[in-house]
């Protein structure tokens, strides 16, 4: 993950007081199941749909983590060659 904070004075920030915010980076560590299926609906097309659900320890701006409910669910159509 990676996070930018834009601020409307962030010029006038850097130019008066001599300071840029950072951009953050870190990793979310997440454990949970996950599930796929796939059904065909021609010959080489596919409709695949995948879910995961779990918990993911999310980084804070203090340099604490804090553990969250996490959640996913993927929809795509494929081609098979």
């Amino acid at each position: 993950m990676r996070q930018t904070i834009r601020r409307v004075d962030a010029e006038q920030a850097g130019r008066i007081y001599g300071i840029k915010e950072p951009p953050r980076w870190g990793l979310i560590w997440g454990l949970g199941p996950y599930a796929s299926v796939t059904y065909p609906l021609a010959e080489r097309l596919l409709l695949g749909m995948e879910g995961a659900a779990g918990l993911a320890l999310a980084p804070r701006h203090d340099g604490t983590a804090e553990l969250r409910p996490s959640g996913q669910l993927h929809v795509s159509v494929r081609w098979a060659l």
